[in-house]
């Protein structure tokens, strides 16, 4: 999903009646533009979780010794 995507919903239609009506529409659409947030954010969350488990898991080996070696040669 494209960051376009969340403000190209379907086309919102003119009001037809009462202010009260307008508003109730631009809610539903808040609402669904909510939910799709939710949802990356969700994606996003998931992955930088992943990132932080992998970043954990990286061992550097310890170079002392070779390091030692070449200073010695």
């Amino acid at each position: 999903m494209d960051d376009q995507s969340l403000l190209n919903g379907p086309e919102p239609q003119p009001p037809t009646g009462t202010a009260a009506e307008a508003f109730a529409h631009l809610a539903a659409r808040v609402g669904e533009m909510e939910q799709r947030l939710d949802g990356r954010l969700a994606v996003i969350a998931r992955a930088l979780e992943h990132i932080a488990v992998e970043k954990q898991s990286i061992e550097v080996p310890d170079y002392n010794l070779t390091l030692a070696k070449i200073n010695a040669a």
